[in-house]
């Protein structure tokens, strides 16, 4: 069973300030605490995405702190929701029409194409706004 706990204000600000540089307002974002996101203590954090109500909730590992390691995975997470629509379109438009083994294996490398870029891409965005000197701004 998991418990959610109340989010700390400094971790809204900044999941707010990085849905702002994602122009991300259309989307309703909530986010909770877990001791252990998905029951796996070795989750730091996971997004639940629902692209069709433009809606995504983060849950973060309790344990969550104010350093660029953290930082990387809630940028990771609004990410997977950012891009959640592409991944709507890719299950439930392309992959029906392929024959049963090649969705599944086509799903693999699909997923496994979006987490390598998806990681990718929080890093880059974090360190490029870091470089600016506009780690505060939008």
């Amino acid at each position: 069973m998991s418990v959610d706990m109340a989010v700390p204000q400094w971790l809204a600000d900044k999941c707010n300030l990085w849905i702002a540089r994602l122009s991300m307002e259309e989307w309703t974002i909530g986010m909770v605490l877990a001791l252990a996101p998905n029951d796996d203590v070795t989750t730091r954090a996971l997004a639940e995405q629902y692209p069709d109500l433009n809606y995504g909730r983060i849950t973060m590992r309790v344990d969550v702190e104010d350093d660029e390691d953290w930082e990387s995975c809630l940028v990771h997470e609004l990410l997977h929701i950012k891009h959640s629509r592409i991944d709507a379109t890719v299950q439930k438009a392309i992959l029906p029409q392929l024959q049963s083994s090649a969705a599944d294996m086509a799903d693999v490398v699909y997923r496994a194409a979006v987490e390598s870029y998806i990681y990718s891409m929080a890093w880059t965005l974090i360190r490029g706004y870091r470089a600016t000197g506009t780690e505060g701004e939008q």
